[in-house]
């Protein structure tokens, strides 16, 4: 079961080259995370979904606020918590099973978990192209590879900043159906940020709605549909046209939508 994560008061200011001091990418962000919770951060490019997410991993510092994790503040990067790129990670010259198994080694997690190898192959169904090369295999197996290496060293908190952006929408379908079956099968805690408000409706319980910037809370909208969820439905499209109202992208809609 993945950690949960508060996120209290949480604001950042790049440096400026002027007097005006400085961009705020973030202003005053305030959200709670419960554990093993699949949670989407949605906004336009600029809103500052990514920095917030390079917050929560540790990887970047907020001017102010406090990040938690599992009751725990967030000072470092820690294994605990792995995040995935727009890009494939994959080493080049490695297999996708050396690929696996170097980020078990390099998390000192290899003794323990080196029997899972198997099992994460199956889970991605990639058990055919286990000894393949990144070369070898079609974007959309690159990133099920991809994804399952971070998914074997991260057993609280995955973190995804727009992992399936580069990809067509047919193979971009298929891998959100495989990131909700192994989120389901492993119950990591998972925060995906994401600027396609169909992909936030399918994927996750809630949605984050960012402001454009300076980044701020605009809403945050529980989405309780079963899975799996159905694109073409009633409450898929009236969720769609509520999220895209509140970002003001559908002010002509019709109200027969609105939930």
């Amino acid at each position: 079961m993945g950690a949960s994560i508060g996120i209290k008061g949480v604001s950042k200011v790049f440096a400026g080259h002027d007097e005006k001091g400085g961009v705020v990418a973030l202003d005053n962000i305030n959200a709670d995370i419960r554990s093993g919770e699949f949670v989407s951060i949605l906004g336009t490019s600029g809103c500052g979904k990514s920095t917030l997410l390079r917050i929560i991993a540790g990887l970047d510092k907020a001017t102010s606020g406090t990040i938690f994790c599992g009751g725990e503040t967030v000072i470092n990067p820690d294994p605990s918590r792995s995040l995935v790129f727009q890009e494939h990670t994959l080493f080049p010259w490695m297999t996708v099973r050396d690929n696996i198994k170097f980020a078990l080694k390099s998390t000192r997690q290899y003794k323990e978990k080196r029997h899972e190898i198997a099992e994460w192959l199956s889970l991605a169904d990639l058990e055919s192209f286990a000894d393949s090369y990144p070369h070898q295999l079609s974007g959309g197996m690159r990133q099920r590879a991809s994804l399952v290496r971070t998914l074997a060293v991260a057993s609280d908190v995955v973190l995804l900043d727009e992992p399936l952006g580069a990809l067509d929408n047919f193979t971009r379908m298929t891998l959100q159906d495989e990131l909700v079956r192994l989120w389901r099968e492993r119950r990591s805690t998972m925060v995906m940020v994401t600027h396609d408000v169909d992909e936030a409706i399918y994927l996750s319980q809630r949605v984050i709605l960012m402001s454009p910037r300076p980044g701020r809370v605009k809403n945050i909208l529980d989405i309780p549909m079963s899975y799996p969820r159905d694109r073409a439905s009633g409450d898929f499209m009236g969720f769609r046209v509520n999220i895209l109202k509140q970002l003001e992208f559908a002010k002509t809609m019709q109200e027969d939508y609105t939930i």
